[in-house]
């Protein structure tokens, strides 16, 4: 089986699907569209787009210098040109029976450009498995996300194509969007979302009835557990308004400033700016001495972070199953999250893995996190407990098996 993935180059899930596949005897040839921000991501993420072009037969840019909608538009007519064949019927592009000249360089020069890597350097070389010229036959397209990387493959005319939602791509989608995507869904062979929530959000608000569940898994291996934890709090969620982290900078008011080492927020995002303006009007000083605001990590830094953490907090207003719950589960770190449906999959009072709070009220969530970072052994029961439920449901090499036998499924349908 050959399939042409569309994905953010930098996103360390989407490089772990394609590599599973890859190890799983199925040709990935990787397609990407740049962004203002790109540059700096692949920077931060270097080793796992490498590891990503070891495991994939190519890595093609569909980068223009157009930007907005004129860049998506210019980037499905590349992706329509890479995957070959004229139209055939109403359906647009038939990847099932394309044999056009997959016309591409490497990506490398362009994606790095200023920035302090060596292009020479075969261990640096994107792509390095493609060359130009060669004759490809897709029997799918699969984007690793919804949003504008499903309306590129909707635009190019490529048929037939599947969309995986996985959160942000769906609570992000306003009016304008939810119309576009209902269009993008109808026309997709195959639907599938990271949990049953989101399932049942795409469901309601794209009105695509029949939605498949993949739920996104992590490598285990990647996250290794360490016994000194100088780093009380952890919140690894990007600042977005969904994702809610002004409400954990509301709970740290109330926070006991004796008991607090560190607190971590690793992620960037277009809100940052406002919330660290806000914690230093209203956090006490000793307490805003004691946050780092990093801004964005390399995903192999994010691992030691949370395995030195004691308590990883969400308040996600709404949400997938969330790959950073996974990733702190994994790293021995005790979730704090809000009370939506997603989470209390996870984490729940019987299993006593993991504390699940309410919304709108800081001192309760405050009084969590100070009982939690007392108690070692409820830290330590946790973290046993919650590796099982890592192991047994969201072990990527598991669940990526299903994910191909669902598509093998419908190949042949």
């Amino acid at each position: 089986m050959k399939i042409a993935v569309l994905m953010n180059l930098h996103s360390p899930w989407s490089q772990n699907i394609c590599v599973e596949l890859s190890r799983q005897k199925i040709i990935i040839d990787v397609f990407y569209v740049d962004s203002k921000r790109q540059k700096t991501y692949i920077e931060k993420n270097m080793p796992g787009i490498e590891r990503l072009s070891k495991n994939v037969r190519g890595i093609y840019s569909l980068n223009s210098s157009d930007r907005g909608l004129l860049n998506y538009l210019t980037a499905s007519i590349k992706f329509k040109k890479y995957c070959g064949a004229p139209p055939t019927g109403v359906g647009g592009t038939s990847i099932a029976s394309s044999g056009g000249t997959l016309r591409s360089t490497s990506p490398f020069a362009e994606a790095t450009e200023g920035l302090p890597f060596s292009r020479s350097s075969p261990s640096r070389s994107l792509g390095h498995s493609a060359k130009e010229g060669k004759k490809n036959k897709y029997d799918l397209a699969l984007t690793l996300y919804g949003g504008g990387l499903s309306a590129i493959a909707y635009l190019s005319g490529v048929r037939p194509y599947a969309i995986y939602f996985v959160g942000s791509d769906v609570n992000k989608s306003n009016n304008i969007k939810s119309v576009a995507n209902k269009i993008i869904c109808r026309s997709a062979l195959k639907v599938f979302t990271n949990g049953e929530e989101l399932a049942n959000q795409v469901r309601r608000k794209f009105k695509r009835p029949d939605v498949d569940i993949f739920l996104n898994s992590i490598d285990i291996k990647f996250f290794s557990r360490k016994s000194k934890k100088d780093i009380s709090v952890i919140c690894t969620r990007g600042f977005l308004s969904f994702y809610n982290n002004q409400y954990l900078i509301e709970a740290l008011k109330f926070i006991d400033e004796e008991k607090i080492k560190k607190i971590v927020f690793t992620a960037g995002g277009p809100e940052l700016d406002k919330v660290k303006v806000f914690a230093k009007k209203t956090l006490p000083k000793k307490i805003f001495k004691k946050i780092d605001f990093l801004g964005g990590v390399p995903h192999q830094a994010m691992a030691d972070l949370l395995s030195r953490s004691q308590i990883f907090v969400s308040v996600s207003k709404s949400d997938g199953i969330s790959t950073s719950l996974l990733e702190a589960m994994s790293a021995g770190t005790y979730p704090v999250v809000s009370d939506i449906s997603a989470n209390r999959l996870l984490i729940n009072e019987i299993s006593k893995n993991g504390t699940v709070v309410s919304f709108d009220q800081p001192k309760k969530l405050a009084n969590s996190i100070n009982l939690i970072l007392d108690n070692k052994k409820i830290q330590s029961q946790a973290a046993m407990t919650n590796l099982k439920i890592i192991k047994k449901d969201f072990d990527i090499q598991k669940n990526i098996r299903g994910l191909i036998k669902n598509l093998k499924k419908t190949e042949l349908s």
